[in-house]
C-alpha cells in the first residue's frame, strides 16, 4: 500500500482516506476491482481487506502524531512505528510498494514540518564538508572503509549505506570509484532484502549508476517536450521558467521580456530581485511575436534562441541583445544558444 513514493510528490495526507474507505465497506458488494492490487470476490472478504486496509493507513497516522506528541524526534519513531502482524498477512497491507518508516517521515514532514528538534538538523553542513569532516573524526579513510566492509559483511545495511553515502560524497576522495563500489555493493544488498517495489528499483537503479552502468544526467536537466508544448496554449509555458531562472546569474538584474503567441494567447516574465514574476506581456520592456511550433522546438532543445531571432524581423539589433541576455539567465541550453 502506498502512504509516499519516493519519486517525491507533494504530502497527500492520508487520513482524508478514511471517510471513504468507510464508505466502500459500507457498500457490502461481492466484487472488488482495484485500481491497484488483484481483484476480490465474496463479501466477507472484501469488507475484511476494506477494513484492513483503511485501519492500516489509520494506524500509522494516528502513531506518528502520537509519538510525535510524546517528543520523538522523526529518526527515533521511524524505528518504534512497526505494522501489527494482522496486517502482514493481506496483500494491499503488506510493505509491497512502499515502507512504513517512508510513510511516517511523509506524514510527520506533512503535518509538522521538515524540523523535528533534533538539534543536528538546525544547520547542517554541506554534505561534501560534513562527508571530509566525519571521515577525519573517523581517523581517515582506510578506517571508514574498513568499517563499511564489515557493516557489509554483519548484513547491518544502514549502517553501511551511511558510511558509503559519506565515502563517495567526500571531496577529497582519491579511490572513489573503489568506494562507489562499495556503496552500489550496499545498496544491491538492501534492494535484495526489501519487500517494496520502489526502494528495490531506485537501489539497483543507483548501483548501476555508482558503476557507470547507467547515465541518468538527462533525468537532472529541465525539459521540455515538444508534442506537450503543442498541446496548450504557448502562454501556458511562460510563467514555468520562473523555477528555471539561475538567481545567482540574474543578481541586479532588471528587464522584462513578453511573448505573444499565433494561437492568441501571450504571457510576460518581470525578472527582479533574482525572480522572474510572471506579468501581462503589454507590461513589459521587450516583447516578442512566435508561432507555437517555434516556441514548441525552442523549449524542447530542437532550435537555438539565436536562430529563432535570426528570423524575427521586427526587433532591432539592440532589442535582440537584450532577449538574448535576459532569456539567457534561464538553465535552457537552447536559450544559451
Amino acid at each position: 500500500f502506498n502512504v509516499f513514493a519516493i519519486r517525491g510528490e507533494e504530502y497527500r495526507d492520508p487520513s482524508v482516506l478514511l471517510t471513504g474507505l468507510d464508505h466502500l465497506a459500507g457498500l457490502k458488494v461481492e466484487h472488488q476491482i482495484c485500481a491497484h492490487g488483484p481483484p476480490m470476490s465474496g463479501r466477507s472478504e472484501i469488507l475484511a481487506g476494506i477494513q484492513r486496509y483503511r485501519d492500516s493507513i489509520q494506524f500509522i497516522w494516528d502513531q506518528t502524531v502520537r509519538h510525535a506528541n510524546l517528543g520523538l524526534s522523526l529518526d527515533e519513531m521511524i524505528h518504534k512505528i512497526q505494522l501489527p502482524a494482522v496486517f502482514e498477512t493481506d496483500f494491499h497491507t503488506q510493505q509491497l510498494y512502499g515502507v512504513v518508516e517512508h510513510h511516517v517521515r511523509q506524514v510527520y514532514t506533512g503535518l509538522f514540518g521538515w524540523f523535528d528538534e533534533d538539534p543536528g538538523k538546525l544547520f547542517p553542513l554541506a554534505p561534501g564538508e560534513r562527508a571530509t569532516k566525519m571521515i577525519n573524526a573517523f581517523g581517515g579513510r582506510a578506517l571508514m572503509q574498513g568499517a563499511f566492509d564489515e557493516a557489509l559483511a554483519a548484513q547491518d545495511y544502514r549502517w553501511a549505506l551511511e558510511l558509503g553515502q559519506l565515502l563517495v560524497s567526500d571531496p577529497a576522495a582519491q579511490d572513489a570509484q573503489a568506494d562507489k563500489a562499495r556503496l552500489a555493493a550496499g545498496l544491491r544488498q538492501v534492494a535484495f532484502c526489501s519487500p517494496a517495489a520502489n526502494i528495490r528499483n531506485w537501489c539497483l537503479t543507483r548501483a548501476l549508476e555508482l558503476e557507470d552502468n547507467l547515465d541518468l544526467s538527462r533525468f537532472r536537466i529541465h525539459r521540455f517536450r515538444e508534442q506537450e508544448v503543442l498541446s496548450g496554449q504557448g502562454a501556458r509555458w511562460v510563467p514555468i521558467l520562473r523555477v528555471l531562472l539561475d538567481a545567482d546569474a540574474a543578481t541586479d538584474v532588471y528587464g522584462s521580456i513578453g511573448f505573444t503567441f499565433d494561437d492568441g494567447s501571450s504571457a510576460g516574465l518581470l525578472i527582479r530581485h533574482s525572480v522572474a514574476v510572471p506579468v501581462a506581456t503589454q507590461a513589459c520592456d521587450l516583447q516578442i511575436t512566435l508561432a507555437v511550433s517555434t516556441w514548441a522546438k525552442l523549449l524542447a532543445g530542437k532550435t537555438s534562441l539565436s536562430s529563432v531571432l535570426a528570423e524575427h524581423g521586427n526587433l532591432s539589433v539592440d532589442q535582440t541583445m537584450q532577449v538574448q541576455a535576459l532569456l539567457a539567465l534561464f538553465d535552457l541550453p537552447s536559450f544559451r544558444a
